[in-house]
């Protein structure tokens, strides 16, 4: 019974994520994330917490991400990632 509610849970976040970049609200996407989240980018370096997430996420929505989809069945998402891989070489 924990285990159901913990997937829910988490595929509450995956869905809350989608509708918010999908309206580009940014503000949105970084409350998706702990408070204290740790992430480490390999351009950007270090950032720690939800208000460093923001203008990060809007940056890249706006110069990086070219497609940004959400696949529900995990072999979905693996065959849509294989096919752009191949449509870009």
């Amino acid at each position: 019974m924990a285990e159901e509610s913990a997937a829910a849970e988490a595929a509450d976040v995956v869905w809350r994520y989608r509708d918010a970049m999908v309206r580009r609200d940014f503000d949105d996407v970084a409350a998706c994330f702990a408070p204290n989240v740790c992430c480490v980018t390999a351009a950007s370096g270090t950032f720690i917490g939800q208000a460093a997430i923001r203008p990060r996420v809007s940056v890249l929505a706006d110069s990086v991400i070219e497609w940004h989809a959400q696949y529900p069945d995990p072999d979905e998402a693996r065959a849509a990632a294989e096919s752009l891989a191949k449509e870009r070489g």
